[in-house]
C-alpha cells in the first residue's frame, strides 16, 4: 500500500495537472484507509483535487461521494450525486447511487422514485429492480412491491419467487 501511494506521489509530482493520477491516489487511500479517518480525509482532499482539475467527470462526483458516505456526511453526499447526474443524467449508475444513499436516510419513498429513473435508463438491470422492490416493500408500498416482482421474475424465471410470496404474504393473498 505505502509503496503504491509512494508512486502515485511521483507520478503525481511529474505531472500534477493529471486528474487521473489524483484519482488513483485516492483510491488507494480510501480502500485501505476505511478505519482511518486521516487516510479518508485525504483521500478526499485529492478528490476534491481531481475534480478540480476535471470538474465535469461525473465519476469522480460519484467518488467523493461514496467516501461522503462513509463518513456519514448524507446531504453532502446527495450533492455530488446531484451533480454526477447533471454531469451525465443518463448514467443509470449515478441514480442507483442516489437512490442507496436516500433509502440510507431513510428516504424510501424518494429512494423508489430515484430507482425508477435509474431503470427508465436500463430495463434489464436486475439489481435495480431488486433495490426499487426492497424500498417499496420497506414502505408498505406492497401492490407496487409486487409489480416489481413481477417484472424481476419475467426477467429471470429462476429466481424473485420468494419475494413475490412474500408481498403476497403481506397482502394477505394466499390464494
Amino acid at each position: 500500500y505505502e509503496e503504491a501511494v509512494n508512486e502515485f506521489n511521483i507520478a503525481i509530482s511529474l505531472d500534477p495537472k493529471d486528474p487521473s493520477y489524483h484519482m488513483a491516489k485516492a483510491e488507494a487511500l480510501y480502500l485501505h484507509g476505511k478505519e482511518s479517518p486521516s487516510e479518508v480525509e485525504e483521500a478526499l482532499k485529492e478528490v476534491d483535487e481531481a475534480i478540480s482539475l476535471e470538474p465535469n467527470n461525473a465519476n469522480y462526483h460519484l467518488k467523493k461521494g461514496e467516501i461522503l458516505e462513509d463518513m456519514e456526511k448524507f446531504e453532502e453526499v446527495l450533492k455530488e450525486a446531484d451533480t454526477a447526474i447533471s454531469l451525465d443524467p443518463v448514467d443509470p449508475g449515478a441514480y442507483h447511487f442516489k437512490g442507496h444513499v436516500l433509502e440510507d436516510m431513510g428516504r424510501l419513498n424518494e429512494a423508489a422514485e430515484v430507482y425508477n429513473k435509474a431503470i427508465a435508463l436500463d430495463l434489464n438491470d436486475l439489481n435495480l429492480h431488486l433495490d426499487r422492490l426492497r424500498v417499496l416493500f420497506d414502505a408498505g408500498m406492497y401492490e407496487e412491491a409486487l409489480k416489481e416482482a413481477d417484472i424481476l421474475v419475467d426477467l429471470d424465471p429462476d429466481y424473485y419467487h420468494n419475494d413475490r410470496a412474500d408481498i403476497l404474504e403481506k397482502l394477505g393473498r394466499y390464494d
